[in-house]
């Protein structure tokens, strides 16, 4: 080990980029955010637990009857414990949204095109940072619906010295989504607007939708 070599390899990956180029292009930050949509889908998504699994039982649908397999029965019947196998994962991907949410939201203001673009690139990068603060809000209410007091990061994690947050209370990360809310919904166009560009496939957030879940979570709040 004394005479081994000193020097020691500098590597480049090649299958990963920085938020240099992530938010370098207004091509590049629109996959940055159709990476947050990602994290509503899939099985421990909105594609199963959360929509199927987690509302259960309530005055108008009832999950499958019987109870103590410490899995989706024990979810309709309130019986579950931390251990329940239907629990982590959806709580774990919940947080990967906001992570990529926070990272949107931090760099897509700062990038050079969002204030000295074309009218296009401007009003293009404006929308996907209404989006970005929307599906944090939708994230972060799922989180308090389903857990109550959650701890709450508004930053990517990278820009936090602690990663071993305390719980926030519900109604404090409440007020932070509404107002995130109401800053995103200036920022986003109306379906109406979307369709006149004609632009058929395109199913992201529009106004009606931070409208929408604004007048939710202020009942909920």
């Amino acid at each position: 080990l004394l005479s081994s070599c000193k020097k020691y390899l500098t590597e480049n990956p090649l299958s990963s980029f920085g938020p240099n180029a992530v938010f370098g292009t207004v091509n590049n930050a629109q996959k940055a955010v159709l990476g947050v949509y990602q994290e509503l889908t899939g099985d421990q998504g909105y594609g199963c637990r959360i929509s199927m699994y987690y509302p259960y039982d309530n005055d108008q649908m009832m999950g499958a009857a019987g109870s103590g397999d410490n899995d989706r029965r024990d979810l309709a019947r309130y019986t579950y414990t931390s251990g329940n196998l239907q629990i982590t994962k959806p709580f774990n991907q919940l947080y990967e949204g906001i992570e990529r949410a926070n990272q949107c939201i931090y760099y897509i203001p700062k990038m050079s095109l969002y204030t000295s673009g074309n009218a296009q690139q401007i009003g293009e990068l404006q929308r996907l940072y209404g989006e970005a603060l929307t599906l944090r809000a939708q994230f972060y209410f799922e989180l308090v619906r389903d857990w109550g007091d959650v701890p709450a990061q508004w930053l990517p994690s990278a820009q936090l010295a602690n990663l071993s947050l305390p719980e926030t209370d519900r109604d404090s990360i409440y007020d932070h989504i509404l107002n995130d809310l109401q800053i995103a919904e200036p920022l986003v166009p109306w379906r109406t607007d979307v369709s006149a560009l004609g632009d058929p496939n395109d199913e992201r957030i529009t106004k009606g939708a931070v409208k929408g879940l604004r007048a939710r979570i202020a009942l909920y709040r």
